[in-house]
């Protein structure tokens, strides 16, 4: 009987050994992956700002000057806005049960979802204001029914954060951020 438990308790004990390097290389590849879309983020943006910039330089009318100004402003409220609920998805841990209510609730119970949806809606908006001729305006809008695929924002935000969990969200956000970024270099270009 003194076998088979201290058995017992050394195949519990390997076992937890064993769940806790997965876990600690779980950790290390979904902070290595974090970083990878930061990255991914740092340099959607610097292409749009450059693309910016050369938009800015080449415009002369200043109405115009003055609404590619605003546009950036829009990218750019959006872009904090994200970053903010991505700050908030990364303190949550991932691997509790409680972690992916939260994220329904937060997303698609208390609004989160809604406000996202509108805040990337207005930049895909103010894109389409924006641009200058119809090729973009297409371009413009064949992304946004990618993304947005028609629905409404109660729809959309159930489609989309329903069960996603922190990082699953957290992935989404970036995703948008990337998004909201080509459209301004659509826009511009």
């Amino acid at each position: 009987m003194k076998i088979s438990l201290i058995f017992f308790l050394v195949i519990l004990a390997g076992c937890d050994s064993v769940n806790q390097q997965t876990k600690k290389t779980a950790d290390v590849n979904m902070n290595a992956a974090k970083r990878m879309m930061k990255s991914d983020d740092n340099i959607s943006k610097d292409h749009f700002e450059g693309i910016y910039k050369t938009c800015l330089d080449n415009t002369k009318d200043s109405v115009r000057r003055l609404q590619i100004l605003l546009f950036r402003r829009v990218i750019y409220m959006t872009e904090n806005y994200l970053d903010t609920l991505i700050i908030g998805l990364d303190t949550l841990d991932r691997n509790n049960v409680r972690s992916i209510h939260y994220v329904d609730s937060l997303f698609i119970d208390r609004g989160e979802g809604d406000r996202v949806f509108n805040r990337i809606t207005a930049v895909f908006q103010a894109a389409y204001s924006l641009s200058s001729n119809v090729i973009k305006k297409d371009s413009i809008q064949k992304m946004s029914s990618k993304i947005f695929n028609e629905q409404t924002a109660e729809k959309w935000k159930k489609e989309q954060f329903e069960m996603a969990g922190p990082m699953g969200a957290s992935i989404l956000i970036h995703i948008f951020k990337s998004q909201i970024f080509q459209v301004g270099e659509i826009c511009l270009k």
